[in-house]
């Protein structure tokens, strides 16, 4: 089922100016408007995924071993 894409060149060159300061040529503005609307379209599913059975991962912040001790570094 086709639908109409959500993001248009337009969309994606004014993003690209505002958001990042960057301008895009005619090409990369072609080439990132479907990725992008692939990518919002994907990310507008995950609200329906049924998550109920997975168990969320663990998480350590950086320079931290599982037992929450900082990393030593060899030959320090």
């Amino acid at each position: 089922m086709a639908t109409e894409p959500r993001v248009t060149r337009e969309t994606v060159e004014r993003m690209a100016r505002e958001v990042i300061g960057i301008d895009l040529t005619p090409d990369e503005i072609d080439q990132l408007t479907p990725q992008l609307d692939r990518l919002l379209t994907d990310l507008a599913q995950i609200p329906d995924a049924d998550l109920q059975d997975i168990e969320p991962p663990l998480f350590f912040q950086a320079g931290e071993s599982e037992q929450g001790q900082p990393h030593s570094r060899q030959g320090s």
